[in-house]
């Protein structure tokens, strides 16, 4: 009976795991200090298993807390998810964590003989990290205020652009110590809170404010009338300023000249004063216009909606009298449907800057592709090629033999063969109206 005994005391023991792993507690390690991870793992290289079993284990405590703390500033919207700072947030929030795990120590291991079970206590000291945490993030949210402070005063001095760009600088540094911060109170009892009353959404805010105060009016050169080709008479001027209390003129400002089709005129900077001027080219059939927009370099896409809207347009008329009629031709188009194609897009481009394509004309727009071979690269798949095809053009005066007007246009791609990426790089090829414009503005009629 006492063998029987002894038998069943020592099948207990040979199959019992350790208390540790049980209740994942530890009299040496109290939850209250540290972070406590359990592993087990039986087979060819257990042991090294259960250890990254058991920090995987501290790994997955402390991410199910930091995304507790995520979400809580998402629901209290001092967050905003569709920031352009928000996926980086998120990353340096997943990144922080893998970093802390290099300071994990496994403190206990245990092998069952009988079932060739490896099992695996590891241990993080929050205090090791919270102490030097909470400094970093003090001083952080020093630097945050005085950055903010400042904006104030550039903002109180007249220094719209200047405050606007040190608001930007908070709000990116605040989601920055966010990552840490939701970090810090993942591992503390208790939650960090910032001397400084600010928050990300806060900023935004504010800098939406600003920006909806910003104001872009026509000076000069409103409806005006011009020549097909040419410049419009007078030069188009706009005046950037700050609607606070008083109207104050914004200095250095980005303007963005464009034709309503979007494509850029001329991107200029305001003067002392507000202002800033551009000299367009005439172009299109009858009422036409430009689109003189503000602009801030650098500013996250949560903006787009409020800045896009700071803009005025300028209207001009072409006139009336005739235009000189065109002929197209490109070597090749007729042999190879692509430069049929491109000519064909050519032709379309001309017509929309009021000028008709005929067949027989005095003047004719004719040029030639050319390509080259600008790099090979080896990828995975085999070999890729870049080329780049340029199409130089001119305008010739039949009636006397001159060539009165050229331009270029250039394009790339990249394909698994030199034909496949000169068939892309054609199918790329794009015309400036404005070169167009240009171009054809010296096909002159004599009155």
């Amino acid at each position: 009976m006492r063998w029987v005994l002894l038998t069943i005391l020592f099948s207990v023991c040979a199959f019992s795991q350790p208390s540790w792993y049980k209740t994942q507690t530890h009299p040496k390690y109290p939850k209250e200090f540290y972070i406590l991870g359990i592993g087990a793992a039986v087979g060819d290289e257990a042991r090294e298993t259960a250890k990254q079993n058991a920090i995987a284990d501290v790994a997955s405590q402390i991410r199910v807390q930091v995304q507790s703390e995520i979400t809580s500033l998402e629901k209290e919207r001092i967050i905003n998810k569709e920031s352009d700072y928000y996926s980086e947030f998120q990353q340096k929030s997943k990144t922080i964590v893998d970093e802390v795990l290099t300071g994990c120590e496994v403190v206990e291991m245990d092998f069952d003989r009988k079932t060739k079970t490896w099992y695996v206590l590891a241990v993080l000291d929050k205090q090791r990290y919270l102490a030097s945490l909470e400094e970093e993030i003090d001083n952080a949210w020093a630097q945050i205020k005085k950055l903010y402070d400042d904006a104030q005063s550039f903002l109180n001095s007249g220094k719209v652009l200047q405050a606007i760009q040190n608001l930007k600088d908070a709000q990116q540094k605040i989601y920055d110590i966010y990552s840490k911060q939701v970090f810090y109170n993942a591992l503390s009892k208790i939650p960090y809170k910032p001397e400084v009353e600010l928050t990300a959404s806060g900023i935004e805010s504010e800098i939406r404010n600003l920006i909806s105060k910003i104001k872009i009016e026509k000076f000069s050169g409103d409806n005006q009338f011009g020549k097909i080709g040419q410049e419009l008479p007078e030069p188009l001027v706009v005046r950037v300023f700050y609607q606070g209390d008083v109207a104050v003129p914004i200095a250095n400002a980005n303007v963005v000249f464009a034709y309503k089709t979007g494509e850029v005129i001329e991107r200029a900077t305001t003067d002392e004063k507000g202002m800033a001027s551009v000299r367009a080219i005439a172009m299109g059939k009858r009422t036409n216009s430009v689109v003189a927009s503000f602009s801030i370099q650098g500013l996250p896409s949560e903006y787009a909606r409020v800045i896009s809207q700071v803009k005025v347009e300028f209207t001009y008329t072409t006139s009336a009298e005739a235009v000189p009629t065109v002929s197209v031709s490109l070597k090749g188009a007729k042999e190879d449907r692509l430069i049929f194609d491109v000519m064909k897009k050519l032709t379309q481009a001309i017509e929309r800057n009021g000028y008709k394509v005929e067949d027989e004309a005095r003047f004719v727009v004719g040029g030639n592709i050319s390509s080259r071979v600008v790099s090979t690269v080896q990828g995975v798949g085999g070999m890729l090629y870049t080329v780049e095809a340029e199409l130089n053009l001119f305008l010739k005066d039949l009636e006397n033999g001159q060539i009165i007007g050229s331009m270029s246009v250039k394009s790339r791609a990249v394909g698994k063969s030199e034909r496949e990426a000169y068939e892309k790089a054609l199918k790329g090829i794009k015309f400036s109206n404005k070169e167009i414009a240009e171009m054809l503005s010296n096909a002159k009629i004599e009155e």
